[in-house]
């Protein structure tokens, strides 16, 4: 090819090529031997070129700011600059079901969701969304008269469900007033947060226990309003600065069967965390509004739940350490879960797998 073009070139009369066409020819040359030499090779952040596509299936456990980055990686072209297809669906309570039946790759739930499941079918978490007690909240009606933790006792505070945080932090609360010498209030468990805040709008129960991000709508509206929150002297006694609060996580099996496409998805959600640290909160909220699973959610209400968990989200990068696991355990001993929480499979050697995350880091490179 390269003869070809000098063939073709003008020449002069005595065979030499002019000026002006060589200066063309060598440049031509020097861009083609560019293109070949980048082939395969790897951007300022993105993946091989040459590499095949991925694809990453996730069950979502509910449409929360604590998943941000995922829905601003979706957003912003950062899975298609690794070069995977993520498929993202909602699941609510089955997110866990799915995952460890391995009909998704990865779920986002609470993290103590896949715990009981663990001990049967050995799961591990990838990447902590939330670190710290960024869902520990309770939430009453604004015209209820209910004005402190003891204003709830004898009265009755609903939980999503009765395995994961909201259970659990429900309890902790409980108990909390019981150690003050407080008669407790009555933990009741309902399907979803939208059941949940219903009820205490309806005035069928008195509270509602969970992060507040998942009450965004109703809060914002003034309908709840929250009663102790991540930044209450009670959650601060009650809860550790390092509890992992929610994260992704799949089934063992699942995760070294697509390894390759779960570290893609990583270093994806790792740029998307760099986007939250740079960003002012109003543009990551009209991001986050462009995500399919938020059609039809008001700016107010995703800005008045992103709001609670921004401090939360991004203190770790998504690494969770040997001491925040050990402590996560300690508080999850107290929720009342009915897990056997000092089984080999939910220690942090088995249950946490920061592998793929320290290879997506390099993706990053």
């Amino acid at each position: 090819m390269r003869l070809h073009m000098f063939r073709s070139a003008q020449r002069h009369a005595d065979g030499r090529l002019s000026a002006p066409r060589l200066a063309a020819a060598v440049l031509t040359i020097i861009a083609m031997a560019a293109a070949v030499g980048g082939c395969g090779s790897k951007g300022a952040d993105g993946p091989e070129s040459a590499e095949e596509p991925a694809t990453v299936n996730v069950a979502l456990g509910a449409v929360s700011p604590e998943a941000a980055t995922l829905f601003i990686a979706e957003v912003n072209g950062y899975f298609d600059e690794q070069n995977v297809k993520v498929n993202v669906e909602v699941n609510g309570p089955q997110a866990t079901t799915l995952t460890v039946a391995g009909r998704a790759d990865i779920a986002f739930t609470g993290a103590t969701s896949a715990l009981a499941a663990g001990i049967q079918k050995q799961t591990q978490y990838v990447y902590a969304t939330i670190v710290g007690p960024g869902n520990a909240s309770i939430l009453v009606s604004p015209t209820s008269g209910i004005n402190t933790l003891a204003d709830l006792s004898g009265k009755t505070v609903s939980s999503q469900g009765v395995s994961g945080a909201s259970w659990g932090e429900a309890h902790a609360f409980a108990d909390y007033l019981k150690s003050k010498g407080i008669a407790p209030f009555e933990v009741v468990p309902l399907g979803s947060s939208q059941l949940q805040a219903d009820a205490v709008i309806s005035g069928r129960n008195a509270g509602a226990s969970g992060g507040p991000d998942l009450f965004g709508t109703q809060i914002s509206t003034g309908k709840l309003k929250v009663l102790v929150g991540p930044e209450s002297p009670e959650t601060k006694e009650l809860f550790p600065a390092d509890l992992i609060a929610s994260g992704f996580w799949g089934s063992a099996d699942q995760i070294k069967k697509n390894s390759e496409g779960i570290t893609r998805f990583l270093a994806a959600l790792l740029k998307a965390n760099q986007y939250l640290e740079t960003h002012p909160l109003d543009e990551i909220v009209n991001v986050m509004l462009k995500a399919p699973q938020y059609q039809g959610y008001t700016f107010e209400a995703v800005k008045t739940a992103l709001g609670f968990e921004m401090d939360f989200i991004h203190e770790t990068g998504g690494q969770i350490s040997p001491e925040a696991w050990e402590h996560s355990l300690a508080a999850y001993q107290k929720w009342s879960l009915g897990i056997d929480l000092d089984h080999p499979a939910v220690q942090y050697e088995s249950v946490v797998n920061n592998e793929l995350l320290a290879a997506a880091k390099g993706r990053m490179k």
